[in-house]
């Protein structure tokens, strides 16, 4: 996906996902249940990678609802699927959310 430039990002062509979303039908990993794998929004997938997380602060015209900053893990699967897991800040409250480009919603 393309660096953030404006509110269109986020109004744009997506879809929103709650973030329980991406573990449904995860598999406990490591021994460790409180650990759980990441799943594709789009397919299911469970093979994703991250890339460069960005921060953006409360200056930038994100367009996500809050007033507060806003950290962006955008992810990549081997499925080929391109999504955002997201951590939006307001007013001492944090929300997290799922974006995916709707030209991948399947």
């Amino acid at each position: 996906m393309n660096t953030i430039q404006s509110h269109r990002w986020m109004l744009g062509d997506v879809g929103l996902a709650s973030l329980p979303s991406v573990f449904e039908g995860a598999v406990f990993t490591f021994d460790h249940p409180e650990m759980q794998q990441v799943m594709c929004p789009v397919c299911g997938g469970g093979y994703q990678w991250t890339r460069p997380p960005q921060h953006l602060t409360s200056n930038d015209d994100t367009g996500w609802g809050g007033h507060g900053d806003l950290i962006v893990i955008p992810m990549r699967g081997e499925c080929q699927h391109q999504w955002d897991i997201c951590l939006g800040f307001h007013k001492g409250n944090t929300f997290a959310f799922v974006r995916v480009p709707q030209q991948q919603a399947a």
